[in-house]
């Protein structure tokens, strides 16, 4: 299981809500074992814990390599990028849903599709997407996929992360005013290759 969580707000309280939402992660996986089970369970804990107007979104993914699939679910998270095998393109995987922690009863869904040798999931938080702010920012979600259906098909997810993220910086004067978070996983036939968090 991988994913990617970005709360609101920054500095102290914004770190310490962090390292607390981690830990529910790893107390509550184990007991879901789905994707839409865990946010489910991590908005009623966040519901509970967090004070109003403070939120999460999270993007989470659990990949099974016997059965070849991706099991995915969204709670806010801005729109993600998979491909299903190296011959097929990225495509743009958007769901609409509530963040965590802000409506107790809120129902999330999970969507399955075939995870195939070559197949790659891109995960990030907005700040990628929103370096300088729009309408200036230099990638979007589309600009994103156009990017990465143009890379060199040898290339490994480090160097796909690496090529992202320059192009994000490719001016001196571009500075990121957000977090920025981007995570490859890419299946390589054998051995998954994933690539951590990439933060500016």
């Amino acid at each position: 299981m991988i994913y990617v969580a970005d709360f609101t707000g920054h500095g102290v309280a914004a770190a310490l809500n962090a390292a607390r939402f981690h830990s529910f992660v790893h107390m509550m996986w184990p007991r879901t074992g789905r994707p839409d089970f865990l946010l489910q369970k991590l908005n009623q804990r966040l519901h509970e814990v967090l004070p109003a107007g403070q939120f999460a979104t999270m993007f989470c993914a659990m990949i099974d390599f016997n059965m070849q699939r991706i099991e995915y679910a969204s709670a806010g998270a801005p729109p993600q990028l998979y491909r299903a095998s190296q011959e097929d393109a990225f495509q743009i995987v958007s769901e609409p849903s509530v963040p965590l922690g802000i409506l107790l009863d809120t129902v999330y869904e999970s969507r399955a599709a075939p995870f195939l040798p070559g197949a790659a999931l891109v995960l990030y938080t907005d700040g990628l997407i929103e370096t300088p702010k729009p309408p200036k920012n230099i990638l979007s979600a589309d600009c994103l996929k156009a990017l990465l259906n143009t890379a060199e098909p040898g290339k490994d997810a480090y160097q796909i992360c690496h090529d992202v993220v320059s192009r994000l910086l490719s001016g001196p004067s571009i500075k990121a005013e957000d977090d920025v978070t981007l995570l490859i996983a890419k299946h390589t036939g054998g051995i998954t290759e994933a690539v951590v968090d990439y933060e500016v």
